[in-house]
């Protein structure tokens, strides 16, 4: 009888490694502009909720401590200074996204309602928008009418 050798082989050819990893890197680089737009969009509700409880946290405290509470908005850095003495407070936005007003400087007044640093009446909304600066396809929209209601806008 003839004997037959059996040829087993263990482990992986050197072409099946490369075709594996050329797998996974298109893979990988399909995925990448996803994260970015996943990142972006994380940003920006980031700075949206910081935004929007600072802007709340100064209706509440002039109201509830009948102060004026003057609110800027310069760059990434909302200070809010209450009027009664207190110490301003600087709370910084996250430094991927950029902060565009209708007016930088306001307040609220004793009632929650917000006037100009000058105390003058505001006709119209103040609007803040927010964007990445990494997709500036996408934008929140945060409005303050002259009543003092604050509403913010989804990002878009």
């Amino acid at each position: 009888m003839l004997s037959m050798k059996k040829n087993s082989q263990r482990g992986i050819t050197l072409i099946e490694l490369l075709i594996v990893i050329s797998i996974i890197g298109i893979m990988a680089y399909s995925a990448a502009p996803n994260l970015s737009n996943v990142m972006s969009h994380k940003d920006l509700n980031t700075a949206r909720s910081t935004l929007l409880l600072s802007l709340n946290k100064a209706k509440n405290i002039a109201r509830t401590q009948s102060t004026i509470v003057e609110v800027s908005i310069s760059e990434n850095i909302i200070t809010l200074a209450p009027g009664n003495a207190s110490a301003d407070e600087s709370i910084k936005m996250p430094d991927t996204v950029s902060p565009t007003t209708s007016v930088s400087n306001f307040r609220f007044n004793s009632m929650g309602m917000a006037t100009t640093p000058e105390d003058a009446n505001i006709d119209a909304d103040m609007t803040i928008t927010i964007q990445p600066s990494t997709n500036e396809d996408i934008s929140s929209t945060i409005t303050i009418t002259p009543t003092g209601l604050i509403a913010a806008s989804a990002a878009s």
